[in-house]
């Protein structure tokens, strides 16, 4: 029977791209069924449905949707109460475990399923769990799973994370000084979380976020590790872009951050701009 079950497998995963819709949420749900039942190759075609979120389909939209709650957001049923906390780690370690080893197709896929997720599911204790993961506040996590528990966080909306936004000194400080394995991914996870936690509307009046002042040390912070940390060429302009970005999403004259960081990286590459005063504005 499991010799005849994996034998179906690629004619399941060639019915993902039919035509008939029939196919292809009959796909979706035995995918979604061989994998609570940890059928050997369901992972491979789960992942398969992720990408099927951009369908024009609501139908296909909701069908990846609802599988992936059921497979990464929803315990099983011991036939025992589970509390709150545990469905949390299980959604939030599951959703890790998802993100260890995913292309860009994939992850943003998840993202987009989350926030489609958002529309109906309160997020905020997922986003909890996943915090406390990074910062080691939950025991047994390796350095891969406090990555990919960032990557997570920096998936959600401003209005998920938006209750962290106390903690983000404490994110930072966590993110972007090697405490984890040092690996640049983890800095820009970390500075997009901060992004939409400082962008999150205050309190129950739903007003605008302000923006932070351009010397706010949390706004330095990340200039500062963007301009000293001896990043290779080829990740430091993807760190860089992420810094900018956020600086201009939640900073006051964010373009006072910009001139700052051009100049002192052209005083860094060439030496004869090495006694221009960082401190003070271009003339002219």
């Amino acid at each position: 029977f499991a010799r005849k079950m994996n034998e179906a497998f690629p004619l399941v995963f060639d019915l993902l791209s039919s035509k008939i819709m029939a196919d292809v949420l009959e796909s979706i749900g035995f995918l979604s069924l061989a994998s609570s039942f940890g059928l050997p190759r369901s992972a491979e075609g789960v992942r398969q449905t992720l990408v099927l979120i951009w369908s024009k389909e609501a139908v296909v939209k909701q069908a990846v949707s609802n599988a992936f709650q059921t497979l990464y957001m929803t315990p099983p049923s011991l036939g025992a109460a589970v509390p709150d906390r545990a469905k949390v780690l299980f959604a939030a370690k599951s959703v890790i475990g998802l993100l260890e080893d995913v292309t860009l197709a994939e992850a943003l896929a998840v993202e987009e399923i989350l926030r489609e997720l958002s529309k109906s599911l309160p997020l905020g204790p997922f986003a909890d769990a996943l915090f406390d993961i990074f910062m080691g506040r939950v025991p047994g996590a390796s350095s891969l799973e406090r990555q990919s528990a960032v990557h997570a966080l920096s998936m959600l909306t401003p209005e998920h994370v938006g209750p962290l936004r106390a903690h983000v000194s404490a994110l930072l400080s966590r993110g972007l000084t090697g405490q984890t394995d040092g690996c640049y991914h983890t800095a820009r996870y970390t500075i997009i979380a901060v992004q939409h936690m400082l962008q999150a509307k205050k309190g129950s009046t739903g007003c605008d976020a302000e923006r932070v002042p351009a010397a706010h040390p949390l706004v330095q912070r990340i200039m500062r590790y963007v301009l000293t940390q001896p990043l290779p060429e080829e990740t430091w302009f993807a760190t860089a872009e992420t810094a900018i970005n956020a600086i201009y999403a939640v900073a006051e004259n964010p373009d006072v951050c910009a001139n700052f960081m051009i100049r002192a990286s052209a005083a860094k590459l060439f030496p004869q701009y090495a006694a221009f005063r960082l401190d003070e504005p271009a003339a002219g």
